[in-house]
């Protein structure tokens, strides 16, 4: 991939001939690489019926110019397998060089899964991890040996919000457990299909409903080494802000919406964004009466300066919502912002208090200070210059409206 344009990866119509059950739409797609054999793979879902509904999941080797080899696409998931209104969605992975299998997640109806897959493709076992969800999957990564051997962690969309999990066992068969780690970021506006990173930085991209589009935010987070794992200091206790990712893209009107988000390096070292386009959903189909599905997988080459918030200028989060939300007890990282500014969204009656508690590190929060800040009457705004590394608000007084934090970098 030369430079930052959008290369197309798979499209339904160059594929019919080739693999007809998915002459419908292809999306979600996700890049796994086997070690062990050095071969990509592109995991992703498809579907022939024309409104989407009967999704199946495929893997099919991928070559570094991110060519895929169409004849040798393999089903591994169909949409029969369960029963099921709306199958096999969202299909997020990852290759375990250990036992030499791949672990793969989707939801369907209310549902989530896992499944194992040997090397070869063919299925191991599976297992229902989760009830009450929707069509977005469950991105997860695997942490590692010391302190977490055999767990993940995960993050999932809830309408507006962006909820952690962990996922304890997730490389056994039948046992994984998952531990609900709260929500992280509550923007309010929906979103859906998302990735989780880990590194560079602790952060979430998601395609999200916005001005009757779909688009592509971040959700930034902090650096792993500011934080504990599966802990009470850890993942569990930190929140995200949210930045607008689609400016910092080459991504213009021809592509309709996008969605579908997958961060990686694979399969050139390069890191890129795999994303889904749906340049048909702004019309309804003659025969279905329903919006288009003819989804298609692009990607587009990137750099490390979509973790960077200086390259957002301001991040936001909704952190009191009364009645749903209360000030949080949970740290946001918001590295080398100049400013901290509160800001209550409905008409001020009497004075707004918090108190606001800044820490170099979630390692080391007993080094944390706190502060005071106090609006006078009527004003609806608060503001803290040059904050620490990670701060976190806390409710003096309580609030009748919403409040948001924005960092201003």
């Amino acid at each position: 991939m030369q430079g930052s344009k959008i290369v197309t990866v798979l499209r339904p119509q160059d594929i019919r001939s080739d693999f007809p059950d998915f002459s419908g739409g292809v999306g979600t797609p996700y890049i796994l690489f086997n070690s062990n054999t050095g071969e990509k793979w592109l995991l992703f879902t498809g579907w022939k019926d024309p409104v989407g509904l009967k999704r199946e999941v495929a893997a099919a080797p991928m070559e570094k110019d991110m060519s895929v080899d169409t004849k040798r696409i393999r089903k591994i998931l169909s949409s029969d397998f369960m029963a099921g209104s709306y199958t096999m969605n969202a299909a997020r992975g990852v290759y375990n060089p250990v036992r030499d299998e791949f672990i793969v997640t989707v939801t369907q109806d209310d549902g989530a899964y896992v499944f194992w897959f040997d090397s070869d493709w063919n299925r191991v076992g599976f297992q229902r991890i989760l009830g009450g969800v929707y069509d977005h999957g469950v991105a997860f990564k695997p942490l590692g040996a010391y302190g977490y051997l055999h767990d993940a962690v995960a993050a999932i969309p809830a309408g507006a919000r962006i909820k952690l999990l962990g996922l304890r066992d997730f490389d056994e068969h039948g046992k994984v457990k998952v531990e609900e780690y709260g929500i992280a970021a509550w923007h309010g506006i929906g979103n859906a299909v998302l990735d989780i990173i880990l590194m560079p930085r602790i952060s979430v991209i998601a395609e999200s409903d916005e001005f009757g589009k779909w688009v592509l935010k971040s959700f930034i987070g902090p650096p792993p080494n500011d934080v504990r794992g599966l802990c009470e200091n850890g993942v569990a206790n930190i929140g995200l802000l949210e930045g607008d990712l689609l400016p910092l893209l080459p991504i213009d009107d021809s592509l309709i919406q996008v969605g579908h988000p997958h961060y990686t390096t694979e399969p050139d070292g390069y890191p890129k964004l795999f994303f889904a386009s749906f340049r048909d959903t702004w019309s309804t189909r003659r025969q279905t009466e329903r919006e288009g599905y003819t989804h298609e997988i692009c990607a587009v080459q990137v750099n490390t300066g979509i973790f960077d918030p200086r390259s957002y200028g301001v991040l936001k989060d909704r952190i009191f919502i009364p009645g749903e939300r209360s000030l949080p007890s949970k740290w946001y990282w918001v590295g080398p912002a100049e400013k901290i500014i509160l800001v209550a969204t409905k008409a001020v009656e009497g004075s707004i208090a918090v108190e606001l508690c800044e820490s170099p590190s979630l390692t080391s929060t007993e080094d944390a200070s706190r502060h005071r800040l106090e609006a006078s009457s009527g004003c609806n705004k608060l503001v803290f210059e040059n904050p620490a590394t990670f701060i976190k608000i806390e409710a003096v007084e309580p609030l009748t409206g919403p409040m948001w934090i924005l960092a201003r970098y």
